[in-house]
């Protein structure tokens, strides 16, 4: 029974654990794929322990699990293919208001769960999981209303059940099973998981460096407590010897997971080349003259930076610049799984389109958080008014507002992006409209420079400078030295 309810590896720890160290290539998508699918698969694996454990012949056994087996999948994936069909065409075709998209979905879901049960035990989770993967491949679907609510109901929901079903875990329970329990969590973290991954990836393009970052990442999650929970309540009525030992023990691999792979799966990552310690660089979805001089300044300070564009011809100066950058859409829904992410924590939205803008920043909010997702200021539509309303926009880059209008004014003007130092001749050439200024760095650390931010006093300002900027510098400077030796005795 342990081994049934143990295979799961829960997406709701691997999910934020992947979001912290972003690795690089396709161990991401496969480890959240995992996540989803071996949900059911463990549901079911626990059902058909227990239908073992109660059964005294062999033949029985097997004829009992092939039943359990079939049952399983035609109610499961039937019933989860009828409700997201159904599901899809009502939201398709409109039948369904748009302030009620939440909580109907929310019933299909509870509906087909319960459902799947009644016909058969344990199949519920492989049926949900069946809708969630129809929906998600369909283009027409407008189920993703229903991600922000959902992310915030699990967690909730998720909170409350480890409270619940941990509190009737005794602690001498806990202590009578701590020693088995540390051998259990070392042969799972040690032999079992990298054996399970050079089994499942023989003859795969993965690289070694992939397959060894697989191998350490498997948390348990809540879906183990709960099964181990429910089967364990049922072994006791049966009169099963040891039955009371299965949640403890499930508790404790669960904690020991978390920790184990919590701490080191990030150094991990890092130490094979798959993710860098600090996401220090930036996402630029814009590939015009002005992205690629910011980008080039940035790579003269150490820092890091990806520039995507729809144009090939943007996209093959910044290559031929020796830029790394992709001809992607930014706003394709597989962007953020699509691109090489490592050691970059930011995104600069500077494309001509103030809607795209808007969007990418949404977008990538949820793979960088909100503080780090930044956009030219949008352009004035009529006096006072923006083309995008507030709420939608991400931070606004320039201590004044830059616009992409301005930017390319000042472009065809003949600005470039450069680099100075920030002090007295920065807060002069700010003054006299002859920079502006759009990111500090410091250290290799970089900030952008948002609306009604104070100049920095120290470190590097890139920004865009005029023409006459360095000739304005360098008279300031020798006016300087002129007015330090005039005032020297002697």
């Amino acid at each position: 029974m342990l081994g049934a309810v143990l295979v799961v590896t829960g997406p709701t720890v691997v999910g934020p654990l992947l979001r912290f160290v972003r690795p690089a290539g396709t161990t991401g998508p496969i480890l959240r794929a995992e996540g989803v699918l071996i949900d059911p698969i463990g549901a079911t694996a626990a059902l058909l322990a227990f239908e073992i454990v109660l059964l005294d012949g062999a033949n029985e056994a097997i004829i009992k699990v092939a039943g359990i087996l079939a049952l399983t999948i035609v109610a499961g994936a039937g019933i989860g293919l009828l409700a997201a069909f159904v599901l899809d065409e009502a939201l398709r075709r409109f039948l369904v208001p748009d302030q009620l998209i939440v909580p109907v979905t929310f019933a299909f879901v509870v509906a087909t769960f319960v459902a799947a049960n009644e016909v058969q035990e344990e199949s519920g989770l492989l049926t949900v999981t069946v809708l969630g993967m129809y929906l998600a491949r369909r283009d027409t679907s407008t189920v993703r209303h229903v991600l922000e609510f959902s992310e915030s109901l699990r967690t909730l929901l998720i909170s409350a059940l480890f409270i619940l079903l941990a509190a009737r875990i005794e602690a001498d329970a806990l202590r009578d099973v701590l020693l088995p329990a540390l051998g259990f969590l070392a042969v799972l973290v040690l032999i079992a998981r990298p054996l399970t991954v050079l089994v499942s990836t023989v003859r795969t393009t993965l690289t070694w460096r992939e397959r060894v970052f697989l191998m350490a990442m498997a948390p348990r999650g809540i879906v183990a407590a709960a099964v181990s929970a429910i089967f364990a309540i049922r072994m006791e009525a049966e009169g099963i010897a040891d039955a009371d030992k299965i949640v403890p023990i499930v508790f404790l691999v669960i904690i020991g997971t978390i920790v184990v792979y919590g701490f080191f799966s990030g150094p991990a990552a890092r130490l094979l080349g798959l993710a860098e310690a600090q996401a220090t660089g930036v996402l630029i979805a814009g590939a015009h003259a002005t992205a690629r001089g910011i980008a080039l300044q940035l790579k003269e300070h150490g820092i890091r930076s990806l520039l995507v564009d729809t144009d090939p011809y943007n996209v093959t100066r910044s290559i031929s610049s020796g830029l790394a950058a992709r001809r992607l859409n930014i706003l394709a829904e597989d962007a953020a799984h699509n691109l090489d992410l490592r050691g970059i924590g930011r995104l600069m939205a500077c494309t001509s389109n103030d809607e795209v803008n808007a969007l990418a920043t949404a977008r990538f909010a949820r793979e960088f958080g909100r503080r780090e997702v930044f956009q030219l200021s949008p352009g004035s539509r009529r006096s006072g008014e923006t083309g995008v309303p507030s709420e939608y926009l991400g931070r606004q880059i320039g201590i004044d507002g830059v616009t992409y209008s301005t930017i390319d004014e000042r472009a065809r003007q003949g600005w470039k992006a450069r680099s100075t130092e920030a002090g007295p001749n920065l807060d002069t050439a700010v003054d006299d409209d002859l920079f502006i200024p759009l990111i500090r760095v410091i250290d290799e650390q970089m900030a952008f420079l948002c609306r009604n931010d104070a100049l920095p006093d120290e470190g590097i300002v890139i920004g865009m400078a005029a023409p006459s900027f360095q000739r304005e510098l360098d008279n300031a400077v020798a006016e300087r030295a002129e007015a330090v030796e005039d005032s020297t005795p002697g």
